[in-house]
């Protein structure tokens, strides 16, 4: 755009300035206000219909987030593809997503703030801040009208499938008229809006049999690892170690390693949010669990003293609390 295109484009993007960063950072740092905001091909994934990483861009908590920065008369952008039919579910939820922030702030009409239209394979969901008015219901129409006499066929299907005040009979127009939303598409798919505890906007269906697989194929590859491991400990542990023993060790450490990584997962996860990036994020987290657990290692030195201190006390605890205090209570 720099090139060739840099006057074709009538210098659209000219004195532009880029910040390479997370967008949820960027919104937290950032306390500027906006007349645009878009989110286009915004998954790590390669789009909204494939099983992904977790994802905060889209959640009702971002979607605030981007309200917070954006004019009264601003717009959010969306772009999305529908390729299976996980992506239009999903497509589906987003916009329960934004129904559902913006009847939380108050508007009696949210479905007044929203503008659809196809381009097949392409949907574009436009969202005003603010109910959207006579005056650019016209010029929607207008330029809808401009870009299929511009556009040859067959890409010249633009296709209107929502507009407020506009009767079209559409899956759109029926969603976002319905009362309940929720189970709109029936009982086996979720369309409850997801939230920063709930990442996952690719998952709309009640059966995860994808992800069950992956969590079989990952089991078994530990439970292949775990026993490697513990024939090799065994084979080469002490010999005034027992067996049972050495298998009590490795099962408890194995466990504590356990227990490390899930809290590492999600920690890892929220804090990408503020740190601005997962590699940020994992420096973080683990640099904190690796110094808190050598600190606690360090001061917890002298806990076997306690320990002997409490043997000592056990036995006349135990004669204490066998005494019959009913006639004392009496």
């Amino acid at each position: 755009m720099k090139n060739e295109f840099f006057e074709y484009s009538e210098r659209a993007y000219e004195n532009l300035s880029v910040d390479v960063m997370d967008g949820r950072t960027f919104l937290k740092i950032n306390k500027e206000k906006f007349n645009l905001i878009t989110l286009m091909n915004t998954y790590k994934t390669g789009d909204i219909s494939l099983i992904g990483e977790p994802d905060y861009l889209h959640t009702t908590d971002a979607i605030n987030d981007y309200f917070d920065h954006l004019e009264n008369e601003g717009f959010i952008l969306l772009e999305e593809k529908i390729y299976n039919a996980r992506s239009k579910f999903g497509i589906f939820r987003l916009l329960n997503n934004f129904y559902k922030v913006l009847e939380e702030r108050g508007y009696e009409n949210p479905g007044n703030h929203f503008f659809i239209y196809r381009w097949d394979p392409l949907v574009i969901i436009v969202i005003k801040k603010t109910p959207i008015n006579n005056e650019e219901i016209e010029f929607f129409n207008k330029w809808v009208d401009y870009e299929s006499s511009v556009w040859p066929s067959p890409m010249s299907v633009f296709d209107i499938n929502y507009m407020p005040f506009l009767s079209l009979d559409t899956d759109y127009e029926r969603f976002l008229i319905s009362g309940d939303k929720e189970t709109f598409f029936g009982e086996n798919v979720i369309m409850e809006p997801n939230t920063d505890d709930k990442p996952y906007l690719f998952d709309v269906y009640k059966s995860h049999d994808e992800i069950a697989q992956m969590f079989i194929k990952v089991f078994y590859v530990c439970i292949v690892l775990f026993l490697l491991l513990s024939i090799f400990s065994i084979a080469r542990r002490p010999r005034k170690i027992s067996v049972p023993k050495m298998l009590s060790y490795i099962i408890y450490f194995s466990l504590i390693g356990l227990a490390y990584l899930v809290i590492e997962i999600v920690l890892m996860q929220r804090y990408q949010i503020y740190t601005g990036s997962p590699t940020n994020s994992l420096i973080f987290v683990l640099g904190a669990l690796l110094l808190s657990s050598g600190l606690g290692a360090y001061f917890s030195r002298n806990y076997k003293k306690h320990f002997r201190i409490y043997s000592s006390i056990k036995p006349c605890w135990e004669k204490i609390s066998r005494l019959d205090f009913s006639m004392v209570l009496s």
